[in-house]
């Protein structure tokens, strides 16, 4: 499972498959993760889920409740073999705004209508919606959020032993997860100090 991340900021991708044969990836689950400004806006190749070639060994990808604001595209995969399989990579319950497309597939960019009529992924519960976060830096939904029962909750998360109950979409499911060091995000853009007493 790749679930409940804050993801600010990555170049290429934040979660970013890579196919190789037959052998992976296979059984992935990767939900409730909050992705902010994935890839400039203007790079084809970038996207806050990425799918990179090797396609085959693709299978029970299940894409859901993940939130992608400023970025490339909500999801991209250089190549159309990726839906050779269309069962291979499922994906619903995501919300994908501000960002340059909903999804890229083989450098061409699709809004939600013609990603779902096109290649019938995010057909289910997925939006464009400002997901009205507390602020710049604070990524949790404020309480007039659109996306605070907009999930599906698929890994109960909430421990009600129900997966098919209403949740968040995002990292934040209670809004009082801690992420990252002391729960805030990093803004700075200085690297770390090399270890010392080696």
């Amino acid at each position: 499972y790749v679930y409940q991340n804050l993801i600010v900021r990555s170049g290429l991708g934040a979660i970013i498959f890579l196919g190789f044969d037959s052998v992976s990836p296979a059984r992935v689950i990767v939900a409730n993760n909050t992705i902010d400004s994935a890839g400039s806006l203007s790079n084809t190749e970038a996207g806050g889920i990425l799918q990179r070639p090797g396609y085959s060994g693709y299978r029970e990808i299940r894409i859901h409740n993940n939130i992608v604001t400023n970025s490339a595209a909500g999801f991209n995969s250089w190549e159309t073999a990726f839906n050779a399989n269309p069962a291979a990579t499922t994906l619903s319950h995501n919300n994908y705004f501000n960002n340059a497309n909903v999804a890229t597939v083989q450098y061409r960019g699709y809004a939600l209508s013609s990603w779902q009529s096109n290649f019938g992924k995010d057909a289910v519960g997925t939006l464009t919606v400002n997901p009205l976060y507390r602020s710049s830096s604070d990524f949790r939904l404020s309480n007039t959020s659109p996306l605070l029962n907009a999930g599906l909750d698929v890994l109960d998360l909430d421990r009600d032993g129900n997966r098919n109950d209403p949740i968040a979409m995002g990292a934040y499911i209670t809004g009082n997860e801690i992420m990252g060091i002391g729960g805030q995000v990093e803004t700075s853009q200085a690297a770390p100090n090399p270890p010392a007493n080696l």
